[in-house]
């Protein structure tokens, strides 16, 4: 997979790279500044990309420290936790380091994100009324 195939519908750009959301994907590129640094200086490992199946991901946060980039972290089966260790965290698969200055990219990058995890095949749609005999969860009986 390249990441030419299909149009991206929302991309950011953060202090460690980029990541792009396609219509059945989302891609990780490590290649700004703070994945330069830890590269040169030893410090952290950074994966170079990483690309997860829209179908996979189970939930995304969006992690905001006090004075440092937030972290878009992404949750899909066997994806790494936080550890609380922000600088190990945000070189990790499943983590996008943001900018230091404007986050209006992430917070329309995370809108697109929740309006197509909704959307995606196989996702239920949470406003559909629930199917003839399944469970009723809302604790009405």
């Amino acid at each position: 997979m390249t990441g030419n195939e299909g149009s991206v519908l929302a991309r950011m750009r953060g202090f460690a790279g980029r990541t792009e959301l396609y219509r059945d994907r989302i891609r990780m590129v490590r290649d700004g500044v703070a994945a330069a640094m830890a590269e040169v200086l030893g410090t952290f490992r950074a994966e170079a990309e990483t690309v997860v199946r829209l179908e996979q991901l189970s939930a995304f946060e969006i992690y905001r420290p006090m004075f440092l980039p937030p972290l878009l972290v992404l949750h899909y089966a066997g994806s790494r936790p936080l550890t609380g260790h922000y600088w190990r965290d945000a070189f990790a698969e499943n983590v996008h380091m943001c900018g230091f200055f404007d986050q209006r990219d992430v917070e329309h990058f995370a809108e697109v994100l929740e309006r197509e995890m909704r959307s995606a095949p196989g996702r239920p749609d949470p406003a559909a009324p629930p199917a003839p005999g399944a469970p009723n969860d809302t604790g009405a009986e």
